[in-house]
């Protein structure tokens, strides 16, 4: 994406809070640092524009549940971006299993490795005009015109669409379906790696105790031996 979104352009949103310049977002989970970040809390609707290495996303936060819309698919997207989710909002909060809250949608794959950054930028105009990604085609030919317009002009205006255009649902079923497993073995393997885990300290617990009674029986035979060399003395004598 050839340029930032302007912020005043998007104050036409009323369900829009807070929106944070992705590159700040980014480089407040780098240092570890949420100052300036503001925390939305659960009933608060909210869309945020994600940037990571070499791609851009949008998350939506919607009914306690966060929703992250990829024109790219990666199975592993929802962890690459978790620590910049955890710092947006509050439904992370001592959440035992964050990753269960989040929903992955493919809603339209783009051609290229390009235009990531306008798929996120319309996604997000779609979102705030109370739209589903899933149900519009966008036209990716008309995307980076129309943006430039939007940044000359400080006005966001819906992005072009297209009719020629196959549905991603059965695929953002699949990424979604994947991904929900992919916790599930995560989960399960983090089970019986406590289990497995539980069982070495067990183990060392009686280790430790053998050794324990081994060295308080050898203090005893030596103490028992002291003994009846002392007595044995005392008989010569």
């Amino acid at each position: 994406m050839s340029g930032q979104l302007p912020v005043q352009a998007l104050d036409q949103f009323s369900t829009l809070l807070g929106l944070l310049t992705p590159s700040f977002l980014y480089g407040a989970t780098l240092a570890k640092d949420n100052i300036g970040v503001h925390h939305a809390d659960r009933r608060t609707r909210i869309v945020q524009i994600h940037i990571i290495p070499g791609h851009y996303v949008v998350s939506c936060q919607r009914d306690n549940k966060i929703y992250i819309y990829d024109s790219l698919p990666y199975i592993n997207r929802p962890q690459q971006l978790l620590p910049q989710l955890q710092i947006r909002y509050a439904a992370f909060d001592n959440h035992p299993m964050p990753l269960s809250l989040i929903s992955y949608v493919v809603a339209q794959t783009q051609y290229g490795s390009s235009d990531c950054g306008l798929f996120a930028a319309a996604n997000a105009m779609l979102l705030l005009n109370d739209m589903n990604p899933e149900s519009v085609a966008l036209d990716q030919s008309a995307l980076r015109n129309h943006f430039r317009r939007c940044l000359l002009t400080q006005t966001i205006t819906p992005f072009p669409t297209t009719e020629h255009y196959r549905t991603n649902s059965s695929l953002s079923r699949y990424f979604t379906a994947s991904f929900s497993n992919q916790q599930k073995k995560k989960s399960e393997n983090e089970k019986s790696q406590d289990r497995t885990e539980m069982r070495k300290v067990n183990r060392e617990r009686k280790a430790e105790y053998r050794a324990k009674r081994t060295d308080e029986k050898i203090d005893a035979d030596r103490i028992s031996d002291k003994n009846r060399k002392k007595t044995s003395k005392n008989r010569q004598k």
